[in-house]
């Protein structure tokens, strides 16, 4: 399969593209579901004059067949300089989306959030903040049950915000290719849910032949127990969720045993969040043990929690992609790695 490619790095300033960055080998693009910060981007560049890394910021876009696709915006976060003579230097740079600035801004002071107020209100003004104004969020009327000084003087603002989408079951943040903020609920993949389809098997495919599976099943619970115990609410909590699905390696019924796992939450908006929480961890448990890697096509359009559909020959089925990789350059491949899904 042939498709024309061609890859730039634009430099952004006050919201639009101001120069771009020659690169002297093609940049990377790494992103993890896992992570705090969850994208970055490293490559290195001719050193241009006219950027300003403490302020501007990087947009790699890449064009295929005549389409232009945008692949994030980041935050210069290192620069390594080397000079080669005759006045030429080159940048080696290592760059994070958006979600480097809230873990730059920091608080000052004890933080007070009053009892009572809106958890989206709350962490949207956090955003603003940090100077993030571009924002997808889904909106929850969900409010803090009690005054709130939780944090300690140097607190990231990431953690902060990471804290607060939990008590309402929402994923923690991460920035989409525009460089947006999503806040979003917690969601379980699906066969209705499907962002990307790969198939080995048809003749116009950009899936490669390699592939690899691993498979951990070591110390995996399967009975879910969530208690918060604030001495400011006026009861303790308890939720508990079990995983009893005969189609998951690692539930009561398959395992013939109950191995239980005890998780303390400081805070919650109410007994249906908790319940919320605890099945979440039960739902993640029904991601079996295997992990899969496979190899595309450079493909843009990756988020964060993917929902893939692979058919491969050894491999099949619904998978929530956890991390991929890929580099900015023609007849280059992407790596994907995902989870399987145990479909209820």
């Amino acid at each position: 399969m042939i498709r024309r490619f061609s890859a730039r790095v634009d430099v952004i300033r006050n919201g639009a593209k101001f120069t771009e960055l020659k690169f002297v080998d093609a940049p990377a693009i790494n992103a993890d579901s896992k992570a705090k910060i969850k994208t970055s981007l490293s490559g290195s560049f001719v050193h241009n004059p006219l950027v300003d890394y403490f302020k501007d910021e990087l947009q790699p876009v890449v064009d295929l067949d005549g389409i232009e696709h945008k692949l994030g915006i980041y935050c210069v976060g290192t620069i390594s300089t080397r000079y080669t003579g005759a006045y030429t230097h080159y940048d080696a740079i290592e760059a994070y989306d958006r979600g480097f600035l809230l873990t730059q801004h920091k608080t000052e002071n004890t933080l007070h959030l009053a009892a009572g107020a809106n958890y989206i209100a709350t962490i949207e003004q956090l955003l603003t903040t940090a100077g993030i104004s571009q924002k997808i969020t889904t909106p929850n009327a969900a409010t803090l049950q009690t005054a709130r000084e939780d944090w300690d003087v140097g607190t990231e603002y990431i953690d902060i915000i990471n804290q607060l989408l939990s008590e309402i079951n929402y994923r923690n943040i991460w920035f989409n290719a525009d460089g947006y903020a999503i806040l979003e609920p917690c969601k379980e993949p699906s066969a209705e849910s499907i962002n990307h389809t790969y198939d080995a098997t048809t003749e116009m495919s950009v899936t490669m032949a390699d592939c690899a599976t691993e498979t951990d099943i070591f110390d995996k619970p399967n009975v879910f127990v969530a208690i918060v115990s604030n001495p400011d609410l006026a009861a303790p909590m308890t939720a508990t969720s079990e995983n009893d699905n005969p189609n998951s390696a690692l539930s009561i019924t398959s395992r013939g045993m109950r191995i239980p796992t005890v998780c303390r939450v400081d805070n919650i908006a109410n007994q249906a969040e908790l319940q919320k929480y605890v099945d979440n961890l039960r739902n993640r448990s029904l991601l079996s043990t295997e992990t899969v890697t496979i190899k595309t096509a450079v493909m843009p359009g990756h988020g964060i929690g993917d929902t893939l559909a692979i058919n491969h020959p050894p491999i099949q089925g619904i998978f929530e992609e956890t991390s991929w990789w890929l580099k900015m350059n023609a007849g280059q491949q992407m790596t994907h790695k995902a989870k399987r899904v145990i479909i209820v």
